[in-house]
């Protein structure tokens, strides 16, 4: 079954959350970012960082208005175990020694005057 195509303004809203998204990780963190959009078959990470203990696999959800509802709200169950195999994959893929990894939500809101950013850690982690 193919996966729907998104319309091109979720597209563009979806770009600038995640750009909104690696300016504060890197800006407001000081965190790495090590790769972004990375992509499989089955499915992509939209930001892939390091935070000096953690790689951390970061999914950006983005919403045009509130009126859309929580952007967090669109990580359920399903997606997570999505993002663990896609993480997995990715680590075992990586030639060198991988510390221990997580996966962090991000949430962007615009509607406001400046878009309104929630940032969740840990919904994951690989103890």
């Amino acid at each position: 079954m193919n996966e729907p195509q998104r319309k091109p303004h979720n597209t563009t809203l979806g770009a600038r959350g995640e750009e909104i998204a690696a300016i504060y990780l890197e800006r407001e963190c000081d965190w790495i970012i090590l790769d972004r959009n990375w992509r499989c078959r089955d499915g992509e990470i939209d930001i892939i960082a390091y935070d000096d203990e953690d790689v951390v696999f970061v999914e950006v959800k983005t919403r045009s208005t509130a009126f859309s509802g929580d952007p967090l709200e669109a990580v359920d169950f399903h997606k997570l175990r999505t993002l663990q195999g896609l993480a997995t994959r990715w680590v075992t893929q990586q030639k060198g020694y991988i510390p221990s990894y997580r996966i962090d939500v991000i949430g962007i809101c615009f509607g406001g005057q400046a878009p309104t950013l929630t940032h969740i850690e840990q919904v994951f982690h690989d103890w």
